[in-house]
């Protein structure tokens, strides 16, 4: 049914409107206003009674403009959208001050509200970028529909009936592809299962609450295990007042949108090995890596001892232990194993052959309902606002990932396995073999190897690369290799993580290209070949891109607004908010995190000076009838095309990054220039000691010595191997007492060190450079640096007196300090040893993994380290000349 009432200022529906809308079969009702259409549709709603209302977009525009307009006109029944009979709207309504959302649904209680768009439908379709009605269609449903702009200030809508029958019509189709869209992902019964596993309201779970899923879950649990949970923490209680005391300054580490330091350490990521790997990578991946920790290790409220640390907060000294093997297991394991049992016994009837499609639809989603639930528990723990947030758990479940990931790396290499890339639960590792079944063996004999370490731990083969281009930490691309059962040949499918072609920043132009671009960088042509396409390509894209040959829709760039379009500081050099606020202009309804879809125009010779955000319009701008936008080509080559092709090229052998601006019409002059801006030497001469090994340059230098507080004391060189000191994902741990210490200790004792040299040097102690003489005193002769000899009066020594400590070896002491903390060249093995090579009882050295791994855990610490350094640095006067400064005045 489609209600109707007169459109703008007038005061009745178009003639005929009825009569088109009889000859569609379409069931139109008009009303003479909008109060009387409202009073209807509540009185339709009281009649039909649903349960659900499905649609798209639902709490943040379509019930929200309904609500407010039912409030604003005094429509007194609006209370039958729920099952409430409510005579008085809520206290807070339409207070700016409180979320409007939670206001929708207090007045819809007692119904379901089901939005294919919202947390819960997005997390059910991940492919989509913009969540737009048409563009979820065609993810979801593999259907294309054109969406109709509708402008209903076009006066035609309120005088022509065909035009306003068009509308309807839109209206009615969007109706029927969102309810595809939602039994497509089978929304309702999913929420249905997740629903009934944790125990919670099932308006919850489909508002999108994965928290609140997991506490009820865990509530239920405890609550049939006789405990006492914890109390709900808000700003009513003081237990949250105290979170906020401990940890103010901090963000969640699961919190995605904070650009804070976590609270504690997450997953282990390794420095990838940049480049293109040519041999076939295999991709070890651990099975739901968090939820089997804590049933292997038992890690719950209820086995864990954390007084301590609740009081002192102290992960060095307080950190709580795995309680012992043989130990009662906990309610949190136990809760993971009968969910994970369960979906085990789930996926074994869904296997069965005599199942109808009906009950393969039933498993499948239960299974999904129960791997769902299981995965996410580890969250609840390290989720500030959550009952059962229980920091020092969350940091032992990571603690445990972090070290099981690192042994996983340690054994790859002992067994002659090159590790290219790890991230939290998997590893990719690089066979050195090009063929698909001897790489496949070496990954199942990797898996016995692991597996057999561990009770319920499980590492399976993800993916197998044929190709693998490493570009940054979680930023790849890979032509993902499978094997063809019937033929038995090796089909290959591209896979890309994290890259520019990802993000919805970039329009379906430039992500076509980046597209081609790895399809043949990843190809098993000619190196040569595959560059010479590359440049071929780009040149005939070039010329389609100027003679306007490739249609606008590929031109559209989404970005998402984080708040409201009139709350950017800055928002006239922000496309997206301008157009936001062009919309806005036009009627539109637009909030914080609307996605804005919108094209950057040509300005012709009209205004060359203008900026993309004043040229910024519109998608449905741009498209419309009489419209003269063009996209700008220099724009979209430029930054849309040459920036994420730059970036997957810069690290390819052989490539041309000069002809690759050339054949996209880049000016190379430009070019050249942001390069030499972006040089790192920015000029600089550097001194010949630069060039030589750090055990030479330091040879005389000073040891760096730590004493524990077991009044141990011994040589710290860094991340190397020691007989006296260790260095763990904690930090510098003493061999003796294993003692870890804080940064506060390492940083003091650093500091304390270099006021000691600091003080020798003026202390301005000289010394006699004749072997013979060799006095030593803090006296000058009048004769200058004329030795003053052993009888004071400058007679029977001709040495010249020289500082015993000059103002190179202070200079030279404080590089050696900053380089025992320095990542980089950890990595390469480039500290100064501690130990001499003619040693009897010298070290094992430290795997090359670990080191990196080491390294990485600890960059945080050390660089609170080099700080320190770097302040005495800063103030030293003996430093690298810039040429480029003193003869500035010539360019």
């Amino acid at each position: 049914m489609t209600l109707v009432r007169p459109i703008g200022t007038s005061a009745n529906i178009p003639p005929g409107l009825l009569q088109l809308a009889q000859k569609q079969n379409i069931n139109v009702k008009t009303f003479p206003n909008e109060k009387v259409l409202l009073n209807f549709l509540a009185g339709y709603v009281k009649t039909v009674d649903p349960d659900v209302f499905v649609g798209h977009r639902l709490e943040n525009i379509s019930l929200d403009v309904l609500v407010q307009r039912m409030h604003d006109l005094q429509v007194y029944t609006w209370s039958t959208f729920g099952r409430r009979n409510r005579k008085s709207w809520p206290d807070r309504f339409n207070k700016s001050s409180f979320n409007n959302n939670l206001l929708i649904r207090e007045v819809f209680q007692g119904r379901l509200l089901c939005d294919v768009a919202n947390e819960l439908g997005q997390s059910l379709t991940p492919k989509c970028q913009s969540w737009e009605i048409a563009e979820m269609y065609d993810v979801v449903c593999h259907k294309e529909v054109n969406p109709m702009e509708i402008n209903f200030l076009n006066p035609k809508f309120s005088e022509d009936a065909s035009f306003l029958m068009m509308a309807l019509k839109e209206n009615f189709t969007n109706v029927k592809i969102t309810a595809e869209i939602a039994f497509s992902i089978q929304i309702l019964s999913l929420s249905k299962q997740l629903t009934n596993i944790a125990g919670n309201a099932w308006s919850h779970t489909l508002s999108g609450t994965r928290a609140g899923r997991n506490e009820f879950i865990l509530l239920h649990e405890f609550k049939r295990n006789n405990y006492i949970v914890p109390d709900k923490e808000d700003k009513y209680h003081k237990n949250s007042t105290q979170v906020k005391m401990i940890e103010s300054t901090e963000d969640d580490a699961t919190t995605a949108t904070s650009n804070k330091k976590p609270k504690y350490q997450g997953g282990l990521v390794f420095e990838p090995e940049k480049g293109l790997h040519k041999n076939f990578v295999l991709v070890m991946d651990f099975n739901s890596l968090y939820p089997s920790i804590i049933q292997e290790f038992n890690i719950c409220f209820t086995t864990i001892e954390r007084d301590q640390f609740n009081v002192t907060h102290d992960e060095d000294r307080d950190m709580p232990v795995i309680p012992e093997r043989d130990s009662t297991a906990g309610v949190l394991p136990r809760l993971l194993s009968t969910l994970v049992n369960r979906r085990r016994e789930v996926k074994k009837l869904l296997k069965d052959p005599k199942n109808t499609p009906f009950q393969k639809a039933q498993f499948d989603i239960k299974q999904q309902a129960l791997k769902l639930t299981a995965n996410s528990m580890y969250g609840c723990l390290g989720y500030v606002l959550s009952r059962f947030y229980a920091k020092p758990l969350a940091m032992l479940v990571t603690n445990k990932g972090r070290e099981i990931l690192m042994d996983t790396r340690q054994l790859a290499e002992s067994i002659g396995l090159r590790v290219v890339y790890g991230d939290t639960d998997s590893v990719m590792i690089d066979t050195g073999v090009d063929n698909f079944n001897e790489a496949l063996k070496i990954g199942e004999e990797f898996k016995l190897k692991v597996n057999e370490r561990y009770r319920l731990l499980e590492i399976d083969i993800d993916n197998v690369f044929k190709r693998l281009l490493l570009h940054a930490k979680k930023k790849y691309a890979a032509m993902n290799a499978t094997i063809n059962k019937t033929t038995g040949e090796v089909n290959t499918t591209l896979e890309v993580k994290g890259l520019d072609m990802r993000r919805r920043e970039y329009c379906q132009l430039s992500k076509d290209i980046s597209t081609f671009v790895l399809m043949k960088i990843l190809s098993d042509l000619d190196p040569e070949q595959a560059l010479g396409e590359v440049y071929d390509y780009l040149e005939e894209m070039t010329g389609k891109i100027k003679n306007r040959d490739i249609g606008a829709e590929k031109f559209r760039i989404n970005t998402k607004l984080s708040k409201d379009p009139g709350s950017y500081p800055n928002g006239k050099s922000m496309p997206q908010v301008q157009v936001a606020l062009r919309l806005r202009n036009e009627g539109k309804v637009i909030k914080a995190g609307a996605v804005i879809t919108y094209i950057i125009t040509d300005s012709g010779k009209q205004d060359e000076n203008s900026t993309p955000a004043e040229r910024a319009r519109a998608i449905q701008e741009v498209f419309s009838k009489g419209s003269n936008l063009y996209p700008d080509a220099e724009y979209y080559l430029e930054k849309q095309i040459f920036a994420p092709v730059e970036r997957l090229l810069e690290r390819i052998e052989g490539v041309d990054m000069m002809r690759v601006a050339k054949c996209l019409g880049i000016d190379t002059k430009k070019y050249v220039l942001r390069v030499r801006n972006n040089e790192g030497q920015s000029g600089e001469i550097m001194p010949l000691e630069s060039s030589i090994s750090d055990a030479e340059r330091f040879n005389n230098s000073s040891f760096l010595v730590l004493k524990c507080k077991c009044d141990k004391q011994f040589r710290f060189g860094g991340i190397q191997a020691s007989h006296d000191y260790n260095v763990t994902f904690n930090g510098v741990t003493c061999s003796s007492c294993q003692y870890t210490f804080p940064i506060l200790k390492l940083t003091s004792q650093l500091e304390r060190t270099i006021r000691q040299h600091i003080s020798l040097y003026y202390n301005g102690w000289l010394v006699c450079d004749d072997a013979a003489c060799g006095i030593t005193t803090r006296q000058i002769s009048v004769y200058g640096k004329r030795c003053i000899g052993t009888s004071g009066k400058a007679y029977g020594c001709k040495g010249i007196m020289r500082f015993k400590y000059t103002d190179k070896a202070l200079y030279n002491q404080l590089l050696y300090f900053n380089s025992l903390f320095d990542v980089d060249k950890t990595k390469k093995n480039e500290l100064r040893p501690i130990y001499n090579f003619d040693d009897k009882n010298l070290p094992t050295k430290l795997p090359s993994g670990q080191v990196d791994a080491l390294s990485e855990q600890n960059r945080e610490t050390f660089s609170a380290c080099q700080e320190v350094v770097n302040k005495y640095l800063d103030d030293c006067g003996r430093r690298y000349v810039n040429m480029r400064s003193i003869f500035d005045f010539m360019t």
